[in-house]
Order: C-alpha cells, then sequence, then structure tokens
C-alpha cells in the first residue's frame, strides 16, 4: 500500500495547460499561475513532456516565474504529452492536467502539384 502525503503549504496544480503549435518542430504552453498559499509565493515551474508514443525519454525544462514556455527540437507531425508542477520555497504541487497536442508536418515535405 502506498501513501501520498502533499505538505499543508503546496502550491496548487498549474490550471488550464493549452498548447499551440508555432512550427513543425515547436509548441508554445501557456498556464494560469498556480495559487499562493499561505503567503508563500510560486518560485518557479517545471514543464515535463515526452513524445506519446515510442520509447521516449521524459524531458524537463525549470522556468523561474513564468506561465508560458516554447519547447523547441521536438519531431515533425509527433503527438507530445505535457504537464506543469508549480514550486515554492517549502514544496512541489500536484502535476497540471496532461494535454496532448500535435507537431505540423515539416513544410519542406509539403509540395504543391498539380494535375493537367
Amino acid at each position: 500500500m502506498v501513501f501520498l502525503c502533499f505538505a499543508d503549504n503546496a502550491p496548487r496544480p498549474p490550471a488550464n495547460l493549452r498548447a499551440k503549435v508555432s512550427g513543425p518542430n515547436s509548441i508554445e504552453l501557456k498556464w494560469d499561475p498556480s495559487a499562493v498559499v499561505n503567503g508563500r509565493q510560486i518560485i518557479a515551474y517545471s514543464i515535463h513532456y515526452k513524445a506519446t508514443r515510442g520509447d521516449s525519454t521524459e524531458q524537463q525544462k525549470v522556468l523561474q516565474d513564468k506561465t508560458s514556455y516554447k519547447i523547441e527540437k521536438l519531431r515533425p507531425y509527433t503527438n507530445y504529452t505535457f504537464y506543469v508542477v508549480a514550486y515554492n520555497n517549502e514544496s512541489a504541487s500536484q502535476h497540471s492536467q496532461y494535454i496532448t497536442q500535435t507537431t505540423s508536418e515539416d513544410s519542406k515535405y509539403n509540395t504543391l502539384c498539380s494535375v493537367t
């Protein structure tokens, strides 16, 4: 049996996580700031992501008090799953909701053809 305990002063999870495709190799994430609990300000967020299929290793980016970030160097036309965690000077929040977004196709392979 496993018990999970969270500190009374843990920040609330980031809310309203959303993603926007910004090219074949990048996705921009945005979220609403976590609520301050007992006067403890949010000092950082960590973004966690990985390709939804395959043997992809989860990647992580840590941001100092920002609520948006552009993830780059992704593979074209690939599904990625994301979530965000908030941190104050005492502990971490539970993770945000998971979202999935697909990068666009690589434009160098998209050619227009006409049939005559």
